[in-house]
C-alpha cells in the first residue's frame, strides 16, 4: 500500500492529521482521538465582574472556545490555556448559567460549567419606612414636612434602572387628622411603572410617588394588597 497524500503534516512533530490514499481517507485525528482536558472543570463565581484562566491540556493544538451566552466570553491566550471574562451580574438578584465548549473543528471535546451568583440583595433606600415589599419593590412612607407624609412605590436599588415595565397594584387602610377630627382612610389603585423616577430630598428614585397625607397616624397604617408584576 502506497500513502499518496498526507494532509495538515507539522514536520516539527510530525503531527499528521489526515491520511488518504487517493481520494480514499484512511485516517483522520477527528472524531473521538482528540484528548482534551480542563483545570480548573468548572467555575462557580459571585456576581462581580471578574477574569478567569483555565489551563488546557490538549493533543490537538488547533482547538478553540467559545461560550452559550452573552454575558460571558471566552479566548484561547496560547496552546494551553483559556482566558474566560464573565461580566458582572449587577442588576438582578438572581443566579445564571453558563458554558464554555473546547472544541476542535466544530466538534466539542469539553465542556466547563459557569455557575454565576445574582447580586447581593440591598436594603431600599435609607429614610423610607417599608410598609411592604414584593421582590425589589415596596410600598413605603416618609416624613416630608411638619405633620406630612409622603407615600411612595421605589425601587430597591436606587442607583440602577429596573429591568423593564411593571404593573403597581396597592390598597391600604390608614387614620389622619382633619382640623381636630379623625378621618380613616382607605387608598387603593393600580399604575404602570416604566422608567418613572421622582426626587425627594435632592436625591433620585426609581419608582412613584403616591400621595401625600397631612396628620398621620403612622400606628394605624394597614397594608391589605401590594403586588408588582
Amino acid at each position: 500500500m502506497n500513502i499518496t497524500d498526507m494532509q495538515d503534516i507539522s514536520l516539527g512533530n510530525l503531527d499528521v492529521q489526515t491520511i488518504t490514499l487517493g481520494n480514499l481517507p484512511i485516517w483522520s485525528r477527528g472524531g473521538g482521538d482528540v484528548h482534551i482536558s480542563i483545570s480548573p472543570t468548572s467555575l462557580s463565581l459571585t456576581s462581580a465582574y471578574s477574569t478567569n484562566i483555565i489551563t488546557v491540556t490538549s493533543d490537538d493544538d488547533t482547538w478553540y472556545c467559545e461560550t452559550n451566552v452573552s454575558w460571558m466570553t471566552a479566548s484561547k491566550t496560547n496552546n494551553t490555556t483559556a482566558r474566560v471574562t464573565v461580566y458582572g451580574n449587577t442588576q438582578s438578584t438572581q443566579s445564571r448559567d453558563g458554558v464554555v465548549r473546547f472544541m476542535v473543528d466544530d466538534v466539542t471535546y469539553k465542556t466547563l460549567p459557569v455557575h454565576q451568583a445574582g447580586a447581593p440583595v440591598q436594603p431600599f433606600p435609607s429614610g423610607w419606612e417599608t410598609l411592604s415589599e414584593d421582590g425589589d419593590w415596596a410600598l413605603a412612607y416618609r416624613q416630608s414636612m411638619t405633620n406630612y407624609y409622603t407615600f411612595a412605590i421605589i425601587y430597591r436599588y436606587d442607583n440602577t434602572p429596573p429591568p423593564g415595565e411593571v404593573q403597581a397594584t396597592w390598597d391600604f387602610d390608614f387614620t389622619w387628622e382633619d382640623a381636630g377630627d379623625e378621618v380613616n382612610d382607605n387608598l387603593s389603585d393600580s399604575t404602570t411603572i416604566d422608567g418613572d423616577t421622582f426626587d425627594y430630598a435632592g436625591h433620585q428614585y426609581y419608582g412613584i410617588e403616591l400621595y401625600e397625607v397631612p396628620n398621620l397616624d403612622t400606628d394605624t397604617i394597614s397594608v391589605n394588597d401590594f403586588e408588582v408584576e
